[in-house]
């Protein structure tokens, strides 16, 4: 036992053991993690020796959107209302003046309805009055009411008015008529009376002759007939008398009818001065009514294609003012338009390369769209959000991915990413700068 101990001493204290572990038996496991950890060296090495002579460009992405260059024209309308059809959708092409959506018009419609029906009793009734104005005060049948219930109300009034007008200068006529028949019944009655007195004053004369010549009659015949004389030449003054105030009364007969036709023609012509007024009313609301129903039409401005529309299906409700549909103009050419960080502004430049990826279409697929920073907004803009960001403006070499045969054009309102072609730098740079920028805030805080 002893002697075995010695022995195992002996080996350890060899100079071929002292450097080795006496409790790692296996040399060659202790060979291979060397090897392992100089190939890993060596790799490391030539990792770092690439990257810092590989060139690589630096990559700028952010969202956008399609635009049109120049003025996008807006539909609007000014009233609102409901709409009762759309012609078009987004997307499709349309000329100038083509419906894009029809506003429900069935009470428009009504109510144009009623003005001109109200506007054509007004021109009969204003006929009507100043005929009579102008006539023999005599009105011919109104019109028949139409229109509201204060139109009927009105014409039925009117017609009561008129009625009563009627019949008041009925009576001014046959008053008229009998002081004129008084008056010739009178007139009449004189040259009766004219007449005998001719008769009676010519037996006076003879009977006056023959009883101062001969005596053949007597004084009292020729009395009788002087007293007959004088009787009748009484009567006739009574009758000039009374025929002087049955023309007295005539003339004022005829006067009253004429204070009555003026007054009445008066009447007709404030009531015409009334009915033009209501008239011109009805006209402005006509024409109201007609330029709202000339807008309830909603046309394309422009040629073009429509980029949005608000009215999607009938029924729908456009408040007064309500964006209806845009339209960009046929042949507006197209740029992006990406609101860049601000922390990332530094890297950009106009002139810069960019790549434009269009969503709609599978950019593995059908590639992208080459394009040059053209402006950059020479302010910040805070979004919804608060951050600031940068307007950059893209030029687009091509409005189409891939071939322009394929049909594959962009539009306004498609979102797009953009890459932006950054300055070119190596790969070791680019690793490094996360931790130069650590480095930078430590020592600022510090």
């Amino acid at each position: 036992m002893a002697a075995s101990t010695r022995h195992e001493q002996a080996r350890l204290a060899a100079p071929e053991t002292l450097a080795e572990s006496p409790f790692l038996e296996d040399r060659d496991a202790g060979g291979f993690a060397r090897a392992t950890l100089r190939l890993a060296f060596l790799g490391v090495a030539a990792f770092m020796a690439w990257a810092a002579v590989t060139p690589v460009r630096e990559a700028i992405d952010s969202q956008g959107v399609v635009l049109p260059d120049g003025f996008v024209r807006r539909v609007e309308h000014l009233e609102g209302g409901i709409v009762g059809s759309v012609a078009v959708r987004e997307g499709d092409v349309v000329r100038a003046g083509e419906a894009l959506v029809l506003l429900d018009q069935a009470a428009l419609q009504a109510e144009r309805r009623r003005v001109l029906a109200r506007r054509e009793w007004l021109a009969r009734e204003i006929e009507r009055q100043i005929a009579f104005a102008a006539g023999d005060g005599l009105l011919a049948p109104a019109p028949a009411a139409t229109g509201s219930a204060i139109a009927r109300s009105q014409s039925s009034a009117a017609a009561m008015a008129e009625a009563h007008r009627a019949a008041r200068l009925a009576v001014l006529r046959t008053e008229l008529e009998l002081r004129r028949a008084e008056e010739a019944a009178l007139s009449s009655k004189r040259r009766t009376l004219t007449v005998e007195l001719e008769i009676i004053d010519a037996r006076f004369r003879q009977f006056d002759e023959a009883y101062r010549g001969s005596g053949a009659v007597s004084g009292v015949a020729r009395d009788n007939v002087a007293l007959q004389k004088i009787r009748l030449e009484s009567e006739i003054a009574q009758l000039d008398a009374d025929a002087r105030s049955a023309a007295l009364r005539t003339r004022m007969a005829e006067e009253n009818e004429a204070e009555f036709l003026a007054g009445a023609g008066k009447e007709a012509l404030l009531r015409v001065a009334e009915l033009e007024g209501a008239r011109a009313q009805a006209d402005e609301e006509l024409s109201r009514l007609e330029d709202a129903l000339a807008r309830g039409v909603l046309v394309a401005p422009v040629d073009g294609v429509v980029q949005s529309l608000a009215a999607a299906s009938p029924g729908e409700v456009l408040p007064a003012g309500a964006l209806v549909a845009e339209i960009v103009p046929k042949g507006a050419a197209l740029f992006v338009e990406v609101m860049l960080p601000a922390e990332q502004i530094g890297k950009v430049s106009v002139g810069m390369a960019a790549s434009v990826k269009a969503l709609t279409f599978d950019y593995l697929r059908y590639g992208d769209v080459a394009g040059t920073v053209e402006t950059i907004s020479p302010s910040s803009i805070a979004d919804a959000k608060g951050a600031l960001r940068y307007r950059l403006r893209l030029r687009l070499d091509a409005p189409f991915v891939g071939s322009e045969q394929d049909g594959r054009r962009l539009s306004p309102g498609m979102t797009v990413t953009a890459s932006l072609r950054g300055r070119e730098s190596t790969v070791l740079e680019t690793l490094l700068r996360p931790l130069r920028v650590m480095a930078d805030r430590a020592l600022t805080e510090g």
